[in-house]
């Protein structure tokens, strides 16, 4: 992960600094909650750097993805995804 990569995850929290201090383990990356939405269910998985858990619906897709792999899977299957504050 780059530091841009981490500034467009984590938005405001992730400037340079933040990067900086996580690169170095100083500063454990804080886990979000992602809420999915797709055609027939609307489901939620944890993540920090990678998928600690998820929906029973989510498992076989997320379980254990990075956040780039988890990214890319529900852009593939035309999923929505929005961290809950």
């Amino acid at each position: 992960m780059t530091a841009g990569d981490f500034q467009r995850f984590w938005g405001a929290r992730g400037g340079p600094a933040a990067f900086e201090a996580w690169r170095v383990g100083r500063a454990p990356i804080p886990q979000l909650l992602v809420r999915v939405v797709a055609p027939t269910f609307v489901a939620a998985f944890v993540i920090d750097d990678e998928v600690r858990e998820c929906a029973p619906i989510l498992r076989r897709y997320l379980a254990g993805k990075t956040e780039v792999e988890a990214r890319a899977v529900v852009a593939a299957r035309g999923w929505r995804a929005s961290i809950v504050r």
